[in-house]
């Protein structure tokens, strides 16, 4: 008969059944085991000693993945290319690996119980602390930059990305803490913004040389428009000049505002304009282009006034740099069309064209800066790939937004939209009241024009400038002298007694910033009229002209209509 096999029994209960047989030992006489009760005795001893084995195998088997997962994250810790260390919630270094040791030129033990703010430029413990607030009041992870101290070194520049947790045991914050150096990235940026400084300078430099030999050039055209006997020859030479000096001080004018714009250094002179008048200044500017072209221009505004708030040189400069271009990429004998109409708040212009049009890869670029469309080798079309950029920023500047649409051989619409401001229904704040310096003739009380001449005198380090300048003033029927330095100008206007000058501000010895304050404090010389006629055109300089005394800030090349009305109303107000 085949024996049931009993279950094994537990090593506690064998334990206890010897316990009891000991305790009861006395009492009763031991009892003696069959040969079958001792076998199965035998039995379940040895198979709890396997089970006992088995297990203190499985126990030496995690203990050794633990510590090898022990030993892969501290090898992660101590070799990451990035720092890591913990702060406890007073602010006390709890751990750090290799690197951030490393960082401080400390060893690890150093840097264990030190108060974390040893460790940060006395310049950028405000940063620190508003970072480590911004953990505990959001709960969510926080970045910053900052500088932090080293033994013996110049400091270094972190990045530094902190979570927070709860300790298990203590329940307090305990902040985790990931740097990494990025010195080399601040020096790189610190070296692009010292490029990027010397980059406008040159430019503001440039614009001021360029705009020299400009202005005599321009002039000298002007002074042979007011000459008798000129024949075709001469005056179509004349008017290809004149169209050319522009559009020089139109390249140079566009590259310096892309230049500022980036920058952030423009600032808008806003007031309440209407956008036919915008329109009016933009077609007159680039009607010359049209008509060299043969194209043919259609303009259509809405028959009551749309108002705007808006610096009105800026976006005539918006306009007229699209119907430039819309000129540019139109065959000669083609059509542009200039729409202006409300929708809605917006006030939308529409610049169209029939030109070669826009291709689909190109498209997307088209305001981006010094990108152009692909083009024939002889650069028929011209320009620098900085037009199309500057109206992007320009109307951006003014909250608007830029359009295009193209089909390639079919033309390009661009669209402008900006947000209709009524007079009246308009706010200033001091920063949005800037408007344009105010001349200071304009507190002078105009009388009717008079036939007695002028005393002007031109102050200009610019022999040619100063002499064709001259020229012009005495063809208008003026008198006229000449100076080309601060303190010869000085002298010849307290000995020639002028009712006008006309004077550069990059001067000789003296500028001409100092020359219009020392005249203003000669009570002979108070009331002469002065007008700043210069390369520097930017809103500082033009505050800097009205501080030192000067009624009005003329920006090279000057058209001489502009001069010609300064001495229209010098002359109104001798004769009041």
């Amino acid at each position: 008969m085949t024996e049931t096999p009993r279950p094994c029994v537990a090593r506690s209960d064998l334990r206890r059944l010897a316990e009891e047989k000991a305790a009861t030992s006395e009492a009763q006489p031991p009892k003696t085991l069959s040969p079958e009760e001792a076998a199965r005795l035998i039995h379940d001893l040895h198979v709890h000693q396997i089970e006992l084995e088995m297990q203190n195998e499985e126990l030496r088997r995690a203990q050794g993945e633990l510590e090898a997962s022990r030993a892969r994250y501290f090898d992660l810790y101590d070799l990451a290319p990035v720092g890591y260390f913990s702060l406890s919630e007073q602010g006390l270094i709890l751990e750090a690996n290799f690197k951030v040791a490393g960082l401080w030129g400390l060893g690890r033990r150093d840097l264990t119980s030190q108060p974390i703010s040893n460790y940060i430029l006395p310049e950028d413990q405000d940063i620190f602390y508003r970072h480590r607030r911004q953990l505990l009041e959001t709960a969510t992870p926080q970045q910053c930059e900052l500088r932090m101290l080293r033994a013996d070194d110049p400091p270094v520049w972190v990045w530094m990305e902190s979570t927070v947790v709860q300790d298990g045991e203590s329940g307090d914050s305990v902040f985790r803490v990931v740097v990494s150096d990025i010195s080399a990235r601040k020096q790189a940026e610190e070296k692009l913004a010292d490029l990027n400084r010397r980059k406008d300078e040159f430019l503001s430099m440039l614009s001021h040389e360029l705009r020299n030999p400009l202005a005599p050039i321009l002039n000298a055209v002007q002074l042979l428009q007011l000459q008798k006997g000129e024949n075709a020859v001469q005056q179509k030479a004349r008017a290809i000049i004149e169209r050319q000096v522009r559009q020089l001080a139109h390249l140079v004018d566009d590259l310096l505002d892309v230049a500022r714009t980036a920058t952030g250094r423009i600032q808008l002179c806003r007031e309440q304009v209407t956008v036919s008048d915008i329109v009016e200044r933009a077609v007159e500017t680039a009607r010359p282009l049209i008509d060299q072209r043969r194209h043919a221009l259609s303009v259509s505004l809405p028959p009551h006034p749309i108002w705007l708030y808006a610096d009105v040189s800026r976006l005539t400069q918006v306009v007229t740099n699209l119907l430039s271009n819309a000129a540019k990429y139109t065959n000669e004998g083609g059509h542009i069309w200039l729409t202006v109409q409300q929708e809605g708040g917006q006030a939308a212009l529409h610049v169209r064209d029939t030109g070669v049009g826009i291709a689909p890869d190109f498209l997307p670029h088209v305001f981006d800066l010094f990108t152009q469309a692909k083009r024939s080798s002889d650069r028929s079309q011209g320009g620098l790939g900085i037009g199309l950029a500057l109206v992007k920023q320009l109307v951006e500047l003014h909250e608007g937004t830029v359009g295009v649409s193209s089909t390639l051989g079919q033309g390009s619409e661009f669209v402008v939209q900006l947000a209709v401001r009524p007079p009246g229904a308009l706010t200033l704040t001091p920063q949005a009241a800037t408007s344009e310096l105010p001349s200071r003739p304009a507190s002078r009380p105009a009388g009717r024009a008079s036939e007695r001449a002028l005393r002007v005198l031109v102050v200009d380090d610019n022999v040619a400038a100063a002499q064709i300048l001259e020229m012009l003033v005495q063809e208008s029927g003026h008198l006229a002298r000449m100076a080309h330095t601060g303190p010869t100008a000085l002298a010849v206007a307290l000995d020639y007694r002028p009712d006008v000058m006309l004077m550069d501000i990059g001067l000789p010895e003296w500028d001409g910033y100092e020359v219009a304050k020392r005249i203003r404090q000669e009570p002979l010389l108070h009331d002469i009229v002065l007008a700043a006629v210069t390369g520097y055109e930017q809103q500082a300089d033009r505050q800097l002209s009205e501080q030192a005394g000067f009624d009005h800030h003329l920006v090279k090349p000057v058209d001489f209509g502009k001069i010609r009305e300064i001495l229209v109303a010098a002359a109104a107000q001798q004769a009041s």
